[in-house]
């Protein structure tokens, strides 16, 4: 005879869809919002079928009496021909046996007849296509799932996507590697119009120390510093 399954305690939202908003070149977001209406703490743990595509984070805790934890999916840039039709999420909660509990232990002293799912289809939705999503369902029991950490690890079953940087960040590294190459070549250049403004303000001074003209030795340097500085500045204006 068959199990009866036990009823989720958590309010989740989304409730059945966690929607992707491309485009998908670079890495996306979605939140997974859990609130716990009940009297007694609630653990928690986040699983999916593609643990190589999604970073989770928290991917497992403790909601506390009339709470809400927040959890941010973060969807890894796809490759053009990956397969993300299958991809599903599952939310296994149960009730925490004290305050002070050991998240790592939890689920495997927990009767597995107490344990709550809930399962998550996701869905794409590019901003000039139709959103794409599971194309029927299925038991949680005949899905593979596997919990999702920190940094997305691997799955020894599940095929995963190609993953290849970002054309967006190749080229965001070139405008900056161009940038600092401009600026490396305006910083030499204004090196040598320093060093040159120098020599010719020890070559005014020279001369004027022998000039036998009226003209104070300050006020000849004073002028030419200016008028060198007033050249180069509407020199790089131009």
């Amino acid at each position: 005879m068959a199990e009866t399954k036990v009823s989720q305690v958590l309010s989740i939202d989304p409730a059945r869809e966690l929607i992707f908003k491309g485009p998908f070149t670079d890495v996306v977001n979605a939140t997974i919002t859990l609130r716990n209406p009940s009297d007694r703490p609630i653990c928690f743990k986040v699983k999916t079928t593609a643990p190589k595509q999604y970073c989770v984070r928290p991917n497992s805790g403790v909601v506390p009496p009339k709470d809400i934890k927040f959890v941010t999916v973060m969807l890894q840039p796809l490759d053009q021909n990956a397969d993300c039709t299958r991809h599903k999420f599952m939310v296994q909660t149960c009730y925490a046996p004290s305050e002070d509990v050991d998240l790592d232990q939890i689920w495997k002293a927990c009767n597995p007849a107490d344990l709550m799912y809930s399962k998550l289809m996701v869905v794409f939705e590019e901003s000039t296509s139709p959103a794409l999503s599971m194309p029927r369902e299925e038991s949680p029991a005949a899905i593979h799932y596997a919990q999702s950490g920190a940094s997305p690890s691997g799955s020894e079953n599940q095929p995963r996507a190609k993953e290849t940087p970002s054309k967006s960040h190749t080229q965001v590294d070139e405008k900056l590697r161009v940038e600092v190459d401009r600026l490396e070549r305006e910083k030499k250049g204004l090196k040598k119009d320093l060093d040159d403004v120098l020599k010719k303000v020890a070559k005014l001074q020279n001369d004027s120390e022998r000039s036998e003209v009226g003209v104070p030795t300050l006020q000849v340097i004073l002028m030419a510093v200016a008028a060198l500085l007033i050249g180069l500045i509407f020199g790089k204006l131009i």
